[in-house]
C-alpha cells in the first residue's frame, strides 16, 4: 500500500519557499520509514507561487530511500 499526498495547495499559494521546505521535511520524516510514500498535493495546483513549486526539488534531495 502507498500513501499519497497531503500537501495543501494553500501552502504553495501563500507560504514561503522555507515554509514549503519545512512542511516537506516534516512529512517525509514521518512517512518514509518503510517506503511507499508518494509526494503529491491534495488537489490541482492553481495560482501558486512559482518559487514554491520549485521546492519540490527538495523531495528529490531529501526524500530518497536509502
Amino acid at each position: 500500500m502507498c500513501i499519497v499526498g497531503d500537501i495543501p495547495c494553500s501552502l504553495f499559494q501563500t507560504g514561503t519557499p522555507e515554509d514549503v521546505k519545512r512542511y516537506f521535511k516534516k512529512l517525509i520524516d514521518v512517512v518514509r520509514k518503510d517506503g511507499g510514500f508518494i509526494m503529491s498535493t491534495r488537489s490541482p495546483v492553481d495560482d501558486v507561487r512559482t518559487e514554491n513549486l520549485k521546492m519540490a526539488d527538495f523531495t528529490k534531495e531529501y526524500g530518497v530511500y536509502r
